[in-house]
């Protein structure tokens, strides 16, 4: 296999994201009944954390790159 460009990593990274946040909103809102703006908002601070410091430093997903949260904070 390829190795992947630097723009195919990102797309695709960018879409586990999406399909990451999509289930915890879902999950959130339709089974734990909490309210809809409060987990859209929390997933956009999720979001955030992801495309800014995962896509760019890490090249993971949302869930692999979880266990660097606490260096995303410190910084």
């Amino acid at each position: 296999m390829a190795e992947e460009d630097s723009d195919g990593m990102r797309e695709r990274l960018e879409k586990a994201n999406e399909e990451i946040l999509t289930g915890f909103i879902n999950h959130t809102v339709g089974l734990k009944k909490r309210g809809k703006h409060k987990m859209n908002q929390t997933a956009e601070k999720l979001r955030f954390f992801a495309d800014e410091y995962l896509l760019n430093y890490q090249q993971e997903n949302l869930l692999e790159g979880l266990s660097c949260f606490h260096s995303f904070v410190g910084d």
